[in-house]
């Protein structure tokens, strides 16, 4: 049986991208604003071909400087680009989705 997992070590185990022979971690962990990207498309592309199997994407774009329905808009291109998208945590002065790759879409080549 497995022991629990505190919220710290879900979040940790579920970032690690290496984890060496003198037992140091290296995590991935991004943050960018899908407003102040020139290409969101190519953003979402590239995010949906790094994320492991059971990873997820958290967009949350703040209200002061996203109108409404230019975060629809990036929801679906979310979608458009292989994702399912469902409505995030609250964050404060934000919107927020989670955008989980969609297993009916498989994920662009890289390269």
């Amino acid at each position: 049986m497995r022991e629990p997992r505190t919220l710290f070590d879900k979040i940790w185990q579920s970032h690690v991208v290496q984890v060496a022979y003198d037992g140091t971690c290296r995590l991935y962990i991004d943050r960018h604003l899908v407003h102040e990207v020139t290409h969101p498309q190519a953003l979402f592309a590239e995010v949906r071909s790094l994320l492991r199997p059971g990873g997820h994407f958290f967009v949350a774009e703040p209200r002061g400087h996203v109108s409404l329905s230019r975060f629809v808009a990036t929801a679906e291109l979310a979608r458009a680009s292989g994702f399912e998208v469902t409505a995030g945590p609250h964050v404060r002065f934000s919107r927020a989705v989670v955008c989980t790759p969609s297993p009916s879409s498989p994920a662009p080549a890289r390269g």
